[in-house]
């Protein structure tokens, strides 16, 4: 594996050592400055000391969506916040899905929006280690989701799993949500790397979302 210091970094993002020399931490405190490079390189290094670079370009993949995913969950948060909105509360939450689907990550090109984000602290970091015969890329952001979220997140990836041939996509677009996508698509390519659905999780941890996607040595 690459030493620490032949790793990317920018002065937006940290990656560290914690001890462990199979452990790397990303963390993205500017979302506007997001840059799938560092990640990529990182990904790279741990699947060509596993013998799985074969697999590199589909990890990629599936890992730039889980960041663009946390990355727009923060968003989401700070839409509601700055339109004093509670998510919490099912009309308000209706209310401010309506305005953020226009919205979104086009929040990024705002600038005083961006300094705004800043001050509120949110962050995307992706941990990355050997454990147990897996590597482990665990995604979390500091925000959790609420129950409705993960309801219709889990309903999502069963869909995902169980649509096949024309109807792929139109079984899982949700408009009230997003268009569930996302998840179709690390699905598919879940099963192109011959991995099961089990190796890829999405759930809430007290203030944080965490995404595991656990690849098998």
């Amino acid at each position: 594996m690459k030493k620490l210091n032949e790793l990317p970094s920018s002065t937006v993002c940290e990656i560290v050592e914690p001890g462990n020399k199979d452990f790397y931490e990303y963390k993205l405190t500017d979302p506007s400055k997001y840059n799938t490079e560092d990640l990529t390189s990182i990904i790279d290094c741990y699947l060509k000391k596993i013998n799985k670079e074969d697999i590199s370009p589909f990890v990629g993949i599936c890992m730039g969506e889980i960041v663009s995913n946390s990355i727009k969950a923060n968003l989401k948060r700070v839409h509601f916040i700055l339109n004093n909105l509670d998510i919490n509360n099912p009309k308000e939450y209706e209310l401010g899905m309506q305005n953020f689907h226009n919205e979104g990550l086009c929040m990024l090109n705002d600038k005083e929006t961006v300094k705004k984000i800043r001050k509120m602290d949110y962050y995307v970091k992706v941990d990355f280690y050997l454990s147990d015969n897996c590597f482990f890329i665990v995604t979390i952001n500091n925000c959790a989701i609420t129950p409705e979220e993960q309801q219709r997140i889990y309903a999502k990836m069963k869909m995902a799993e169980e649509s096949q041939g024309e109807n792929l996509f139109t079984d899982v677009v949700d408009t009230t949500e997003g268009s569930g996508l996302g998840i179709l698509m690390i699905q598919r390519l879940l099963n192109q790397m011959g991995l099961s659905s089990d190796c890829f999780s999405i759930t809430a941890r007290e203030n944080e979302t965490v995404t595991e996607l656990c690849i098998p040595v």
